[in-house]
C-alpha cells in the first residue's frame, strides 16, 4: 500500500511518494476467495473516501483577512462540490483576539458563515476572560472543542459549551475531531484572573488524554481522526510520535507556515505504521490551507496533498463586511490610498516590521514626541493595498491599550534595547524587539546592542554612547501603557503613574496612525522598512 502525495485527481504537482508495503495472499488464493464471495453475493465494494479540508489558524481578529477568507471558503465549497468529495472547514484557535467585542463577534460570525465544522480554542479567545468568552459563544451552534481544560467546580459556565471531541458525518463517511489548548495558557494571557480558575493539563497528560479520546472514537467505529491543536509545532511533533490512531494534526500557536508534505517535517508514522500529517498556516490570516486526503476502507491515508494558499489572492466578501458593520455599528471611513507595502518578515518579533515603523512614526509625529516605542507582539497583521479604511488600520492594533507620554533617560533607553535585543537568542523569540521611531539601532546576531543613534525632528543624528549612556539626558517618548508599565521588562522604562509621566490618553496607537494618514490629504503613500533596526549577519 502506498501513501501517494501526488493527488492526481486534483491536477496537483507531486511532492513526495512514500511506500508502505504489506504482505497478502497469493494471486490464486485471492481469485478463489473472490469467486466464493461472488457466489454468495457478498462481494465488498471499495470504501475509500476522499475529503478536502479547508483549515485556518491564528487569524488574530484580522477583519480584512476574514473578508478575504470568506471568499476563499466559498471557492472551496465549489471545489468540493465539483469534485464530488467530502468537505470540512476547521479552525485551530486564535481566530479571535483582544478585548474588542465587535472584533470577536465578527470573528465568531465569520466562522459560522463559512460553515466551520470544528473550532478549537486558542489562548487569545480568553483575552477578555472566560465569562466573556462564554457570553460570546453561548448561543453559537458551532462545535467548539476544548479537551484538556480543567474547570473549577460549579463556577465555569464555559464547560457546558465545550466538547472534548465531535463526529462529522459527510456522505456516509465519519470523521472524528478533537481539540486541545496550549498547556502554557496561563502564561499567554495578560492576567491569570482572565481564566477564572480554569487550568490546562501539562503536555504529557494532554498527550495521554488525546490517546484516550482517540481510543473512544475508534470504539465507536471512527477511523479517520483529526486533531485541532493550538499547542505549537514542536508539541504537535511529540503528539504525532506518541499518539496512535491520529491521522491529521491541524496546528497553530507557533505561527509556522508548513507548506507541502515532507517526510520527517510534517509527515510521520504512528506506532501502527500509519501516516500522520501535521499542518499549520502561519499567522494573521495571511494564508490558509487546503489538505486533500484519500483514506482506504480502514481509515488509513493513502493519498495526500497539502496546498497552502495566499489569502491576498481572494477578494473581500461583502457579507463579512456587513457583519462587521453591524457589530461596529458604523461604516468604515476611507482615509487613504496605500500604493505599496513591503512584505513583513517571517518572524516579526526579531526584525524591523514596516507596519510598526509606519505606526511608530505616526505616534511620534502626532504626539510631538522625540521617540516612539512599540513592543513587537502588539501589532498583528497587515493592511491591504489600495483604498484603506480606519477599520483596516485598527485591525492591526487589536489590544487597545492607552497611549502615554513620558520622559525616558538615555540610560533607561539603552537598557530597554539591550533587554529586548536578547529575544534574538530565545527559542520562541519572546518578547521581541522594540519597534521604534526617532532612533536607529544595530544588534549583533546574538542580540547585543552595537550602535544607537537619536534622530531629532530636523533629521539631525546624535550618537548615543551605549557603554556610558547619560543618566540625566531625557527624551519625551510616546508608547502605550503596556510598554510604559514595563510588563515585559521590569527593570526598564517603568514610567506609568510616576513623576516622569506627562499624560495618559484614552485611545491607542491606531487613532494616531489614522490621523497620521489623514494628514496626507489623500496623497498616495507607501509602507516600507528604512533600516532603523539592523541585525549583523
Amino acid at each position: 500500500m502506498s501513501l501517494n502525495v501526488d493527488y492526481n485527481i486534483y491536477n496537483y504537482k507531486p511532492v513526495v511518494n512514500t511506500q508502505v508495503s504489506h504482505q497478502g495472499n497469493s494471486k490464486s488464493e485471492k481469485n478463489q476467495n473472490n469467486k466464493d464471495i461472488e457466489s454468495q453475493n457478498l462481494i465488498k465494494k471499495n470504501k475509500s473516501s476522499k475529503v478536502s479540508i479547508f483549515y485556518i489558524n491564528d487569524v488574530h481578529g484580522q477583519i480584512p483577512r476574514m473578508e478575504q477568507l470568506t471568499s476563499a471558503a466559498m471557492a472551496h465549497d465549489l471545489y468540493v462540490k465539483s469534485n464530488n468529495i467530502d468537505g470540512l472547514k476547521l479552525a485551530s484557535g486564535d481566530i479571535m483576539l483582544g478585548k474588542n467585542e465587535a472584533v470577536n463577534k465578527t470573528a465568531l460570525s465569520f466562522l459560522q458563515l463559512i460553515g466551520t465544522n470544528g473550532y478549537g480554542l486558542g489562548n487569545h479567545e480568553f483575552d477578555a476572560g472566560a465569562t466573556q468568552l462564554h457570553n460570546r459563544i453561548k448561543n453559537s451552534d458551532l462545535k467548539i472543542l476544548g479537551m484538556n481544560l480543567n474547570h473549577p467546580k460549579n463556577s465555569s459556565k464555559l464547560k457546558d459549551k465545550l466538547v472534548r471531541s465531535s463526529i462529522e458525518e459527510i456522505n456516509g463517511n465519519k470523521y472524528g475531531i478533537i481539540g486541545v489548548q496550549p498547556s502554557s495558557l496561563s502564561q499567554r494571557v495578560q492576567s491569570n484572573k482572565q481564566l477564572e480558575g480554569i487550568t490546562v493539563d501539562n503536555i504529557p497528560k494532554t498527550i495521554q488524554e488525546i490517546q484516550d479520546e482517540v481510543n473512544i472514537l475508534k470504539e465507536k467505529g471512527i477511523n479517520k481522526i483529526i486533531l485541532l491543536s493550538h499547542s505549537g509545532y514542536e508539541v504537535d511533533k511529540a503528539i504525532a510520535k506518541y499518539v496512535d490512531g491520529l491521522d491529521v494534526i491541524l496546528g497553530g500557536h507557533s505561527h509556522d507556515l508548513i507548506e507541502g508534505i515532507k517526510e520527517g517535517e510534517n509527515l510521520f508514522y504512528s506506532k501502527s505504521n500509519e501516516p500522520i500529517i501535521i499542518t499549520q498556516a502561519g499567522r494573521d490570516g495571511k494564508n490558509f490551507g487546503v489538505l486533500d486526503l484519500e483514506f482506504d476502507e480502514n481509515g488509513k491515508i493513502i493519498k495526500a496533498k497539502n496546498d497552502v494558499k495566499n489569502t491576498n489572492d481572494y477578494p473581500r466578501n461583502i457579507i463579512t463586511t456587513c457583519i462587521a458593520n453591524k457589530y461596529f455599528n458604523d461604516v468604515p471611513e476611507i482615509i487613504g490610498n496605500l500604493t505599496y507595502a513591503e512584505k513583513c518578515p517571517q518572524n516579526q518579533l526579531i526584525a524591523e516590521n514596516p507596519y510598526a515603523s509606519f505606526i511608530a512614526d505616526g505616534m511620534r509625529i502626532q504626539l510631538n514626541a522625540d521617540i516612539a516605542l512599540i513592543n513587537s507582539g502588539n501589532l498583528r497583521g497587515t493592511i491591504p493595498i489600495g483604498q484603506i479604511s480606519n477599520r483596516d488600520v485598527s485591525s492591526i492594533v487589536p489590544f487597545k491599550n492607552k497611549m502615554t507620554l513620558a520622559y525616558v533617560t538615555q540610560e533607561d533607553l539603552v537598557e530597554a534595547l539591550k533587554f529586548f535585543g536578547k529575544s534574538l537568542k530565545h527559542i520562541d523569540s519572546k518578547p521581541g524587539l522594540l519597534q521604534v521611531s526617532g532612533i536607529r539601532y544595530k544588534l549583533s546576531e546574538d542580540g547585543d546592542l552595537k550602535k544607537l543613534e537619536f534622530i531629532d525632528k530636523n533629521g539631525k543624528k546624535e550618537k548615543i554612547d551605549i557603554e556610558n549612556p547619560n543618566k540625566n539626558k531625557k527624551y519625551l517618548v510616546a508608547m502605550d501603557d503596556y510598554v510604559s508599565s514595563a510588563n515585559e521588562c521590569p527593570k526598564c522604562i517603568k514610567k506609568l503613574n510616576t513623576k516622569e509621566t506627562i499624560k495618559v490618553f484614552d485611545y491607542d496607537k491606531d487613532k494616531l496612525a489614522i490621523d497620521y494618514i489623514k494628514s496626507f490629504k489623500n496623497k498616495p503613500f507607501e509602507i516600507k522598512c528604512d533600516g532603523r533596526i539592523k541585525i549583523d549577519d
